[in-house]
């Protein structure tokens, strides 16, 4: 019962990141817009990152999961090893919080690789200005 608890958990969290890293890319596209369209006040740009200057996304699923993932696995190992009570699940909690943090330290580092890139929003008005974005207006629908 405890593998299959740490099995399903290890998968949510699994899908989690992945969803988490979808987020991070549309989010980036939605400031590329914005940027392109001279919005100043839009809901990407001025997106709250943070809270405490740590708390977010990542965060919250780097203590959910591998917290949940250490309770199944201290589960499956009192009956059959004892002794790995409660090293192994501590252990995993440590190593999966900080597997966490790295990946949001990763995107943070692409996220501001892809602000200071000229080439961010793929467009020629960018690089033809030398590298400030030419607002770009959407089409007006009547």
């Amino acid at each position: 019962m405890g593998v299959f608890g740490a099995l399903v958990t290890l998968g949510l969290f699994a899908y989690e990141i992945l969803g988490i890293k979808k987020c991070h890319g549309l989010m980036a596209a939605g400031r590329r817009i914005e940027m392109l369209w001279g919005v100043e006040n839009g809901q990407f740009k001025t997106r709250p990152q943070k809270v405490a200057r740590i708390v977010n996304e990542p965060f919250a699923a780097g203590i959910i999961y591998p917290t949940v993932l250490a309770a199944w696995t201290f589960f499956a190992f009192a009956f059959v090893w004892p002794e790995g009570n409660p090293c192994v699940p501590l252990l995993l909690l440590a190593a999966g919080l900080a597997a966490t943090l790295v990946f949001d330290e990763l995107l943070k580092r692409a996220d501001a690789k892809g602000a200071n890139a000229p080439e961010a929003s793929g467009s020629s008005e960018t690089r033809e200005s030398g590298g400030r974005p030419t607002p770009i207006r959407p089409p007006v629908v009547k």
